[in-house]
């Protein structure tokens, strides 16, 4: 059993020599013939030496804290009810770029990309009712009742850049991956407006809150791709990252009436709140999923198309302070010439993109 037991040993010793060593086939033994015999699991690298990317992306943001505005229906009641309204962002285009280089001796590459994407929608509503009123969050009820009229405006940039590192696997002939671990940053930038305003736009409120994170850290990652037919590939992957960063976010309310002018302000009356710097750390993941064509026009230069899917999501990304309710006043009026702050809320929301690609790589 000693002898046994040694002997197993040895073998799996020599196994992880010979995928350590030079050789680019990991070798594994063979129980029914006694010998060793090449497996089907081996590194090898593209004929190609630098490959450039271009990917065309048409992505829809989402988040946890886009809501502008509320409507009581009906008012006067003794048992109102409330209508919460979000901005709907739509899918607007996006791109990224990337640059990389292969390592033959090693089956090891590199890569530097860049994403970027930008957004702005928009969504308004008036009150059907007259009874009924329209306003923030904050200030919903009777003492919203001049305001009949929201709008609001959801803005989101995004950048990241990725420096990876990755070794080239093969298993069998058909599946070939690309185990990748780097660095990962972004920055990600989220403000929502809203805006309130009676029938005859004499008086008006407006609230915007922007928001921003920037971070970097470590990023592990897979991408594969499996051959179906005559250079037709199922391709495919998956990156977890643990961005580290500064999360920041103010707040400017604005708001003009003939009482203001009455007190001598010039309207607006603007007010604002602001948050000091915070350190948070944020999980990001993201996969995509695509069918590729590729075309060997010579020795080593190789072009590439893909279409597919891809979705990335950053968790606890964004943070709002939220003004949470006012103080009670002495009339409605005085609504109209600012906000009163009683109690303040902070939230926390994700970030996510989600959409389809096109991708083009050209190697060389």
């Amino acid at each position: 059993m000693k002898d046994y037991f040694k002997s197993a040993f040895s073998v799996c010793f020599a196994s992880l020599v010979g995928f350590s060593a030079t050789s680019s086939t990991i070798q594994a033994y063979d129980m029914s013939e006694g010998q060793c015999c090449p497996s089907t699991v081996y590194l090898s690298s593209p004929c190609y030496s630098f490959d450039f990317d271009f990917q065309a992306l048409y992505l829809q943001p989402s988040s946890s804290s886009l809501d502008y505005a509320s409507e009581a229906q009906p008012l006067p009641a003794p048992s109102p009810n409330w209508r919460i309204f979000d901005v709907h962002p739509d899918y607007h285009f996006g791109f990224m770029v990337g640059l990389g280089g292969v390592c033959h001796e090693s089956s090891t590459n590199y890569a530097l990309t860049w994403e970027h994407f930008h957004s702005k929608d928009h969504a308004s509503e008036h009150v059907a009712i007259s009874t009924n009123m329209m306003g923030p969050l904050f200030e919903i009820g009777p003492d919203a009742k001049y305001y009949k009229n929201a709008k609001g405006h959801a803005t989101f940039n995004f950048d990241e850049i990725n420096l990876d590192y990755g070794l080239f696997v093969n298993f069998g002939s058909r599946l070939r991956t690309n185990l990748k671990m780097g660095v990962s940053g972004a920055q990600i930038k989220q403000s929502v407006y809203a805006e309130f305003s009676n029938d005859e736009g004499t008086i008006t409120k407006s609230v915007e809150n922007p928001a921003r994170f920037l971070g970097a850290g470590p990023q592990l990652g897979l991408d594969f791709s499996y051959c179906v037919f005559n250079g037709f590939d199922i391709t495919g992957g998956a990156a977890a990252s643990i961005l580290v960063g500064s999360q920041t976010n103010h707040t400017v309310f604005k708001t003009s009436s003939p009482e203001v002018i009455a007190l001598g302000i010039t309207p607006p009356n603007l007010q604002t709140t602001k948050q000091h710097r915070r350190t948070q750390v944020v999980p990001a993941f993201e996969g995509k999923v695509g069918l590729a064509y590729n075309c060997t026009l010579c020795e080593s230069f190789e072009v590439s198309f893909e279409a597919g899917y891809q979705a990335q999501i950053y968790l606890n990304a964004i943070q709002s302070m939220d003004l949470n309710s006012e103080v009670a006043l002495n009339s409605d009026i005085e609504n109209t010439i600012g906000v009163y702050a009683r109690t303040f809320r902070r939230t926390l929301s994700n970030f996510a993109l989600a959409g389809p690609y096109l991708n083009l790589n050209v190697g060389f």
